[in-house]
């Protein structure tokens, strides 16, 4: 995916998060500024540019700090969205970094408690169903309910609600399920860019919420289950849990990949 594109995605994902952007039909325009601290790992606070075609082409600033957070559940990769907000008026990087530094314990802070359990602990394992993916009854989007009972810590499978073979086009109009992948290629391979561009074949959606199955890949709290080809023709799996605090603008991935040959 080239630069400009995982942008537009990061535009999308921010229109999921912030309340005043939904509805919007912004556009990336450009990166105005990206710093990094090293506080526990690295902090990234990252300012786009954009513009708004519905709104005589005004430009609009976001700010957004993803934390390379510490892995802690046998993941390759765990990144912690803080941040995700219009650029308010008359902000430095040096105010940007104090603020978050004063309003750590707040709005700034991932929740880990705050977390269904449904999506903590140990990364999941690979489907056992491999065929879901990959065998003659190949599924795009697969979605089933799960009943956690919390005395015994198991899942009682309630029942299958959705299968769903989706359209090629209707994964381009996903087109964040391509930097998902990238994102999980990046956590075993840093030379990541000349396995590009990566094509997204199949993606399983594990996920306690109860909506719509066309909605399925934009619940806030999820498990994917995806296969992609890398450009030099490699077949790889990578497991990402994707969760959310309950505070506007926070996210957390952790990512799993294995490189096929």
């Amino acid at each position: 995916m080239e630069i400009g594109k995982m942008y537009d995605v990061m535009l999308d994902e921010a229109k999921l998060c912030l309340d005043e952007l939904k509805g919007t039909n912004l556009q990336f325009r450009a990166v105005e500024k990206v710093n990094a601290e090293a506080v526990s790992f690295v902090n990234y606070y990252i300012t786009l540019e954009a513009v708004d075609p519905d709104n005589n082409h005004s430009l609009v600033a976001f700010q957004t700090c993803v934390w390379d957070s510490a892995t802690e559940n046998k993941e390759r990769l765990r990144l912690i969205t803080k941040q995700c907000r219009i650029k308010p008026p008359q902000v430095t990087f040096f105010s940007f970094v104090t603020r978050n530094r004063q309003a750590r314990g707040s709005l700034w802070r991932w929740d880990p408690n705050a977390v269904d359990k449904f999506y903590t602990g140990v990364m999941p394992s690979w489907l056992q169903d491999d065929d879901a993916l990959t065998g003659p009854n190949k599924l795009q989007f697969h979605a089933r309910v799960f009943i956690i009972c919390e005395s015994c810590c198991s899942e009682w499978f309630m029942g299958l609600i959705q299968k769903l073979q989706v359209k090629d086009s209707e994964l381009q109009d996903n087109e964040w399920l391509n930097l998902y992948a990238e994102i999980a290629l990046s956590s075993e391979r840093p030379d990541m860019e000349t396995y590009l561009p990566l094509k997204v074949k199949k993606v399983v959606v594990r996920t306690k919420e109860d909506v719509e199955p066309s909605m399925k890949l934009k619940s806030s709290n999820a498990i994917f289950y995806m296969t992609f080809k890398t450009h030099r023709g490699h077949e790889c799996k990578a497991i990402i849990r994707q969760t959310r605090d309950g505070i506007q603008g926070h996210m957390c991935l952790e990512v799993t990949c294995i490189l096929g040959k």
